[in-house]
């Protein structure tokens, strides 16, 4: 996830106490849950129509390793000695552990007017972000979605759309106030396009 990346300079310069008189999550360490993601889209086109589905689910723990008790503001935040580990650093940076299970048909015909009808499914596991910031007495928390990777078989003459690529890995928000530590909630669903995604995630707070 960028945001968090991009933050982490500015919130280096922070001067210790300052996050606890701004937030009440400056105590808490690291933060654990889960994540499901939900993408429909239905495509009705001159030629051709097509379905996706899409599910992404699975856990995570966002932790913040640099800043000290009473001062956490965005998780996760690692290290500086793992940017010498790039894999490391990629493992801590995308904690959300997710089972993609997806499906896209498409059938009709192509720009040469051949018919065809293809089918696809995807069963995989994608490391992806995850990240918590506080801002204040807010919080925002942000997903990225994980790769499908799909398994194609097309019948008939035609040639139809791919599967592949299908599901953005866009970063989606939400956010609420932070109230005391404790665990947290939330649901948003998001229309990008002719999707429709739901993201809904639980998570309470390692101390």
């Amino acid at each position: 996830m960028r945001t968090p990346t991009l933050t982490l300079a500015v919130l280096l310069t922070l001067v210790p106490g300052t996050a606890a008189a701004q937030h009440p999550w400056g105590t808490v360490k690291a933060w654990t849950g889960s994540v499901t993601a939900e993408v429909t889209e239905n495509g009705k086109f001159p030629d051709y129509t097509s379905t996706l589905t899409y599910k992404a689910t699975g856990e995570f723990t966002a932790a913040d390793d640099v800043l000290g008790d009473g001062d956490h503001v965005m998780w996760p935040m690692p290290n500086p000695e793992l940017a010498s580990d790039p894999e490391k650093y990629a493992a801590t940076m995308t904690p959300w552990r997710a089972r993609v299970v997806a499906s896209f048909e498409a059938a009709g015909k192509d720009l040469e007017g051949n018919t065809f009808s293809t089918k696809c499914t995807a069963n995989n596991q994608k490391a992806a972000s995850v990240g918590v910031i506080a801002s204040g007495e807010d919080y925002v928390f942000s997903v990225t979605l994980p790769e499908a990777v799909f398994t194609c078989a097309n019948t008939g003459t035609g040639s139809g759309p791919t599967a592949n690529g299908r599901v953005h890995q866009a970063t989606l928000q939400l956010g609420g106030p932070q109230g005391q530590p404790g665990p947290v909630t939330g649901t948003k669903t998001f229309t990008i396009g002719e999707k429709v995604i739901k993201v809904s995630f639980t998570m309470k707070p390692v101390k």
